[in-house]
């Protein structure tokens, strides 16, 4: 008999009984309660209370909230989904945002205004500001209508005067006004509704959410969990609400109170306050996100209309060729690298041919045995036994004075041949076996054939090594 009379365009007065019959029958009663499941009592209850006048809604949540005590009865209620495709949580955040809304709080964003009042403080006191700047003053509707009129008394005059009284009205900016427009205060200040006009309807929701653990069973987007994050907290920021009315009581008496009272009103003002901050700082990081998203969704629908603007090939990039103004600085900058890393050469008093030997040999010492030279910090001692130097030393000598002469390395390996040596400058055995040389015999000139030496481990002595530094640089470091 009820379920039937539980439909959106039933009389409000007759729909208010039957949720009353139905919850005073059902609630408290595990028969009743299956039954009214196995009818899918719930889901009805549901689509009643998404698309009702504003009257039935108070029962409705009242019931919801004892019936979904029930686990049954909950479940079937997370199985719900509206004409929007929203489910039962986003229709209840969606009752919150309007109930803000009709009591003349509402945030725009789902975000807290206030951490001293995170309920009652909202954007209503900026909508009457933009609202009163639409208005026109008295003044300004006489000159309107004398305008209109031309100064003179005509048919368009009347007209004129109705215009003028529309405009002095201002324009409704706020979100109880398009909400109502839209149809979802309907039957606001009837009858049936007086009694509830005055009663804040967030704790009903409140309650229903908490039946369902504030689980979604589809994702919320996030200005619905902005709306969710604060919602968890009502409780608290309804006590939080009452000590900021005690205080201001207290203020406005002029009555101070005793210090502990004192001591534990300010407590309690400073956790309800701190609660709130924490919860503000969830819900900004939360609108940052919207941000971000709608940057991209800018992005993305400018990029659709430069699509269908210029086709889909306007969005490739065309090379250009490049300028010979722009070669130009191009290998200028790459002429300027180079010489930045270029090496510039010494100037200035050279050592002696003695001087590169007599340093060339000392080097090889101290790397034969081990130890540091002077250049490193760390100079030998003073008696050292005499280092036995070996034929594979002289490619090894030979090639440090290149380097710090700055010869030409090309002469190394012709100048070991011709002293009969049969290493490379990379120590490596020569292949060759003999090599020719330019004899002078009597003033006539002549080729001389002499074998090579191939043996690393022969016996050298220093002075032997050090006839071959000078002789090898006779001609001067540079030569």
């Amino acid at each position: 008999m009820l379920l039937p009379l539980l439909q959106p365009h039933t009389d409000p007065k007759l729909l208010l009984s039957a949720i009353d019959c139905l919850w005073n029958a059902v609630v408290g009663s595990a028969s009743n309660t299956a039954r009214l499941v196995e009818r899918d009592g719930i889901l009805q209850l549901l689509d009643c209370l998404e698309a009702t006048s504003f009257a039935p809604r108070a029962q409705l949540l009242s019931a919801l909230a004892d019936l979904l005590a029930d686990t049954r009865a909950a479940a079937q209620c997370q199985e719900w989904h509206g004409k929007k495709r929203q489910c039962a949580v986003q229709l209840l955040l969606e009752l919150w945002h309007e109930e803000e809304a009709r009591l003349g709080m509402a945030t725009g964003g789902a975000q807290l205004r206030s951490t001293q009042r995170p309920l009652t403080t909202g954007c209503a006191p900026e909508l009457a500001s933009l609202n009163q700047t639409l208005q026109m003053t008295n003044e300004e509707e006489e000159e309107a209508l004398d305008e209109l009129a031309g100064g003179h008394h005509d048919p368009l005059a009347a007209d004129a005067e109705a215009n003028a009284a529309a405009l002095a009205g201002g324009l409704p900016l706020t979100t109880l006004m398009q909400l109502t427009m839209a149809g979802r205060f309907h039957g606001l200040g009837t009858a049936a509704s007086a009694v509830l006009e005055s009663f804040v309807m967030r704790s009903k929701v409140y309650a229903v959410l908490a039946a369902l653990n504030f689980e979604a069973s589809l994702p919320l987007t996030t200005e619905e969990s902005m709306l969710m994050t604060a919602a968890k907290r009502y409780v608290a920021f309804v006590a939080a609400e009452e000590w900021q009315n005690v205080q201001e009581e207290l203020q406005g008496d002029g009555v101070r109170p005793i210090t502990p009272d004192a001591a534990t009103l300010a407590t309690h003002l400073s956790v309800n306050t701190e609660e709130a901050a924490k919860v503000l700082q969830q819900q900004t990081i939360m609108g940052e996100s919207i941000t971000q998203g709608l940057a991209k969704g800018e992005v993305a629908m400018l990029s659709r209309v430069r699509v269908l603007r210029d086709g889909p090939m306007g969005q490739v990039v065309k090379s250009k060729g490049r300028s010979m103004f722009r070669a130009r600085i191009e290998a200028k900058a790459k002429v300027g690298d180079m010489v930045a890393k270029s090496k510039v050469g010494y100037r200035g008093p050279l050592p002696t041919t003695e001087e590169y030997a007599d340093a060339t040999l000392l080097k090889l010492e101290g790397s034969i045995r081990g130890t540091k030279d002077e250049d490193d910090n760390e100079p030998p001692p003073a008696v050292l036994p005499p280092v036995a130097f070996e034929l594979k030393h002289v490619p090894q000598a030979l090639t440090a004075l290149t380097a710090a002469s700055g010869m030409d390395p090309a002469r190394m390996n012709p100048y070991l041949a011709s002293r009969g040596i049969g290493l490379l400058s990379t120590g490596k055995a020569a292949k060759q076996v003999a090599a020719l040389t330019l004899t002078m015999d009597g003033g006539s000139p002549g080729l001389g054939v002499h074998a090579l030496e191939h043996s690393e481990s022969k016996p050298i002595k220093r002075e032997d090594l050090r006839e071959l530094c000078l002789d090898y640089i006779k001609d001067g470091p540079h030569a």
